[in-house]
């Protein structure tokens, strides 16, 4: 049980979360594509992303997890963080992923948000049937945006050789 005065700040709508059952969902071809970009991401910050400088509030629960299965590629920046949704939603993503390309936009742009902390996943999840999953994210080098930028389609650039250009003949604006 978790109780929190920021839980259900979001909407009000409650004051304490209980786990009640946990599943761990893989299917096989997401998980081979997910895979296969974190090693994509690894092999080109390795050690070198800054992700001692923005630690997440689930590293040090993340690290008492007793199955190696969820052991975390940390050459990946790779982080264990909560996503909630409505209800209606949760058979199609277990399914299906998390698609950025579907996401509302929020202050950050169109995107599929996740939280290091479930009081800010809350918000997000049905009241009367709530779901929310804690998701293997890759954060490779992150960027921290400071203030609302809701009109952004792709990242910022966080690596010295990028030009903060993405080629306009693809579609691609920054």
């Amino acid at each position: 049980q978790i109780s929190d005065p920021d839980i259900g700040h979001t909407r009000g709508t409650h004051t304490k979360l209980t786990v009640e059952k946990a599943w761990a969902i893989c299917n096989p071809g997401l998980w081979a594509m997910y895979d296969n970009q974190r090693q994509l991401v690894a092999s080109r910050w390795g050690q070198q992303h800054n992700s001692d400088k923005y630690p997440v509030m689930t590293d040090e629960w993340a690290a008492t997890l007793p199955n190696k299965a969820f052991q975390l590629h940390q050459q990946a920046n790779e982080k264990l963080l909560f996503h909630g949704c409505a209800t209606r939603f949760t058979e199609c993503k277990k399914k299906e992923g998390i698609d950025p390309r579907v996401g509302k936009s929020g202050m950050f742009g169109q995107a599929a948000y996740a939280a290091e902390s479930c009081t800010k996943s809350d918000g997000y999840v049905s009241a009367d049937d709530p779901h929310m999953f804690i998701l293997r994210c890759i954060l490779g080098n992150p960027h921290v945006q400071e203030k609302e930028r809701n009109t952004l389609r792709v990242p910022p650039c966080v690596d010295a050789k990028c030009t903060d250009k993405v080629n306009p003949s693809c579609g691609h604006e920054r």
